[in-house]
């Protein structure tokens, strides 16, 4: 599997987690922590590439980087306002 093409399968594997609400896997697709990744990309042969299932951390790795498919999520929760945890003091 090229780096393209496991780029394109961690971004159809987000996608499709976010729209079934499974949202820690579609943190796990979008953006696998980097040290994991590297712990998992590479098998006993570094010529053997087994990429990790994870668009933002195979973006980095690519030469050829893309605009971020989840940027406009990203910005939508950004925008939204978020209710306080904090308990009301009266």
């Amino acid at each position: 599997m090229t780096l393209d093409e496991a780029k394109k399968e961690a971004r159809s594997k987000a996608f499709s987690s976010l729209a079934k609400y499974k949202f820690m896997m579609f943190g796990y697709h979008a953006a696998l922590p980097a040290g994991l990744a590297w712990q998992t990309c590479f098998t006993t042969s570094p010529t053997s590439l087994t990429p990790p299932s994870a668009w933002v951390t195979l973006n980095r790795l690519d030469s050829q980087q893309e605009p971020n498919p989840f940027k406009n999520l990203v910005n939508l929760a950004r925008e939204t306002p978020q209710e306080s945890t904090k308990p009301h003091e009266t």
